[in-house]
C-alpha cells in the first residue's frame, strides 16, 4: 500500500527535472542553433574573416593608389560595421535566453506570491 504514494511522488519529481533540462538544456539548444544560424547569415553579408584576410590588399585588386587608398578606408569601416552588428545579433539572443531562462522562476514567484 505505501508504494503507490512513493511511486507518485518519485514520477512528480522525474517529470519536473525532465521539465527543467528540457526547458533550460533544450531551450539553450534551440537559441545556440538560432544564433549560429543568423551569424552565419550575417557572416554572407560582411565577410569578417575574408575582409580581415585582405585587409591589407587593394579593393577588388586595383593596385593604383586610388584602389589602395579605398581599400585602407573600406575594409576597416566594414569590419568595424560588421562587427557591431554582430555584438547587436549575440546580445538580443543572450538577452532573450535570459528572458526565456528567468519565465518558470516568475511564474513559481507569481503562484507562490498570489
Amino acid at each position: 500500500m505505501s508504494f503507490s504514494p512513493l511511486y507518485i511522488i518519485s514520477q512528480l519529481f522525474f517529470y519536473i527535472g525532465a521539465f527543467f533540462m528540457h526547458w533550460y538544456v533544450g531551450g539553450f539548444g534551440w537559441f545556440m542553433h538560432r544564433a549560429l544560424s543568423a551569424l552565419e547569415r550575417l557572416d554572407q553579408t560582411f565577410a569578417i574573416k575574408v575582409t580581415l584576410r585582405n585587409l591589407f590588399e587593394p579593393l577588388y585588386q586595383d593596385y593604383s593608389i586610388v584602389g589602395r587608398i579605398l581599400g585602407i578606408v573600406f575594409r576597416p569601416a566594414r569590419l568595424l560595421v560588421g562587427g557591431l552588428i554582430y555584438l547587436c545579433v549575440i546580445a538580443g539572443f543572450i538577452f532573450a535566453y535570459i528572458v526565456w531562462a528567468l519565465i518558470p522562476l516568475f511564474l513559481l514567484f507569481r503562484t507562490l506570491a498570489g
